[in-house]
């Protein structure tokens, strides 16, 4: 289970502009980082996994959104899934395989977030639901929010049985009716693949839906709270990026402004105390999300 080596960081970071700029998804890439190991590095080492804490995930984190935030967030909803229901004693048949192909180097996606439900107080029963058939289920539904899930292998659920209580669904991303949709135009995170996952007559076995008390119920609470220290992960990876940035144009301005006190604007103290600023937020983002990891 590989850290990202400095040259695939060095070549994600070099594309990642044009990307967004042209709406070119990164497919290639996360195959690259898939066959890393860097999917089950947060797995525990008693499931097979790479046994990392939460400090060295979230610093990986970290550096892969310096390269791109784009390609980092992609990665957020599986660590979640990991912390969520992977890294947990269950022993339910659904895990067990998600671990099984976690450690293959595969990758799991989410499909949470309805537009027709309430996000204050949550809770509540989701329109997307199981309904019994032939001894298994067959789901239906639309999910509006899905982030990462068109380059994963497997989709994590959210939904409600035909009596109203939540569940989860676990499916491979390739079962007939279950279609990702890049359609997320948002201001932010273009590249996330964040649209629409759509539900039609899905075949669920029973073995494939986890109920309420099959996993701790702290354990969704944590979840949580790790996709959340994710997605600040994310941000601190910007900050340092837009520190990094900042550095290399001022290394190659060869000009400064007319009353600078200096003629080249790298050794410009005024240029330099702000650049100064950028690398102090830089280290600060940083370190917060770290200390933070530290005691989750």
């Amino acid at each position: 289970m590989t850290i990202l080596s400095d040259a695939l960081l060095q070549r994600i970071t070099e594309g990642a502009a044009q990307r967004d700029a042209q709406r070119e998804q990164p497919f290639d890439l996360i195959n690259e980082i898939k066959a890393t190991g860097f999917g089950a590095r947060r797995l525990a080492s008693h499931h097979g996994g790479g046994g990392a804490s939460l400090v060295q995930t979230f610093d990986a984190a970290i550096a892969l959104a310096e390269a791109d935030p784009n390609i980092a967030h992609i990665w957020r909803n599986h660590h979640v899934a990991i912390e969520r229901i992977l890294n947990t004693p269950s022993q339910h048949p659904a895990v067990v395989r998600l671990r099984a192909r976690v450690l293959a180097g595969e990758m799991i996606g989410a499909a949470n977030t309805e537009l027709g439900q309430a996000q204050i107080g949550g809770g509540g029963p989701f329109a997307s639901r199981l309904v019994r058939k032939d001894g298994g289920y067959v789901l239906n539904g639309k999910k509006f929010y899905s982030t990462g899930s068109l380059f994963s292998d497997w989709l994590y659920i959210p939904v409600s049985l035909e009596d109203g209580t939540r569940v989860i669904a676990i499916a491979p991303k390739d079962r007939p009716g279950l279609e990702t949709v890049d359609d997320w135009f948002g201001m932010g995170q273009r590249l996330t693949a964040s649209g629409t996952t759509l539900l039609n007559n899905v075949d669920i076995a029973d073995d494939e839906v986890l109920l309420p008390g099959d996993i701790p119920a702290k354990q969704a609470v944590f979840g949580s709270t790790i996709a959340q220290l994710f997605l600040t992960a994310v941000i601190a990876g910007v900050v340092a990026a837009i520190a990094r940035d900042g550095a290399t144009l001022l290394g190659k301005r060869k000009r400064n402004y007319y009353y600078a006190p200096t003629s080249a604007a790298s050794d410009d103290p005024i240029l330099l105390s702000a650049l100064g600023e950028r690398e102090a937020d830089a280290f600060a983002t940083r370190a917060i999300v770290l200390a933070a990891a530290a005691v989750a």
